[in-house]
């Protein structure tokens, strides 16, 4: 179900109804943030900073709601969002989202698990005005064991979402019930052969290079009780790029939508540290 003003792919400032409590915003990124300018985009001009949101398996961006909702009033957002007929690698989905969602000004990347790869292909082509990377519960070598690509996930994806799998695996048990029906409805539109290729991917995926290459201010925010996005994924990218900032707080794998408020105080200071680098 599409709510009031919720156009996955649009420029959202806040958006319908959600899960969560009514909305309250984190404060202001003018406060933190000078002029700066990034080469082919407009500065930072003390109104507005703009965030690309690159969404989890289903790829509609309809989890955003709760996470969009509770953006500080000088942020704008914008959803991207993957074909939910087509599947489409990992290359490709970079393609789509350079040729179609980049801002007009600078901008930061928050992508959550499995566009996580898609964020590093996408920052490593050196995007007009990108200017930080975060990087939510996600991955960029293998999203886990490759045994599990042998599983019958196209057919698996066709049984209903239960409770039980959204408490163990994305919410915790407290906020399943919570968060059950909307993380139905986004999966509802999107073919099962759709995901069970895009968690393939993940299962096959090596952007070690792209990220080790990446030039630009990046955060790895984690949840502490994340139980899909698991310690050797971690450890992969903390190797890797040794120089990306880590934050770790209290939460599931679905973090920017069971702790919205957090993750923007987090993503907001993270922006105010990184502007230095952007003068």
């Amino acid at each position: 179900m599409e709510h009031a003003g919720w156009v996955p792919g649009s420029n959202c400032g806040s958006v319908g109804s959600s899960p969560s409590a009514s909305p309250r915003k984190v404060g202001s990124l003018r406060a933190w943030l000078p002029s700066h300018r990034a080469a082919g985009a407009r500065a930072y001009d003390g109104t507005t900073m703009n965030f690309l949101l690159l969404p989890g398996l289903d790829g509609t961006g309809r989890l955003f709601e709760p996470f969009v909702n509770r953006a500080p009033e000088d942020a704008s957002c914008t959803v991207a969002r993957y074909p939910v007929d087509r599947a489409l690698s990992y290359p490709e989905c970079a393609d789509l989202i350079v040729s179609g969602f980049l801002p007009d000004e600078e901008f930061v990347i928050v992508a959550e698990s499995f566009s996580g790869p898609v964020a590093v292909l996408s920052a490593a082509r050196r995007p007009p005005g990108l200017v930080g990377v975060v990087l939510c519960n996600t991955f960029i070598y293998r999203a886990s064991s490759r045994g599990f690509a042998l599983l019958p996930w196209s057919l698996l994806f066709r049984l209903p979402l239960s409770w039980l799998s959204v408490g163990v695996h994305l919410t915790g048990f407290g906020r399943a019930s919570e968060f059950l029906g909307m993380i139905r409805e986004a999966n509802a539109p999107v073919l099962p052969t759709v995901r069970a290729s895009r968690l393939r991917s993940a299962l096959a995926v090596d952007v070690r290079p792209e990220f080790a290459a990446l030039d630009l201010p990046v955060m790895d925010l984690r949840g502490r009780h994340d139980r899909l996005v698991l310690g050797n994924c971690r450890r992969q990218a903390a190797r890797t790029r040794p120089e990306t900032t880590v934050v770790t707080i209290p939460g599931p794998h679905l973090l920017l939508q069971t702790e919205p408020e957090r993750c923007w105080e987090v993503i907001t200071a993270f922006v105010a540290s990184s502007a230095p680098h952007r003068t």
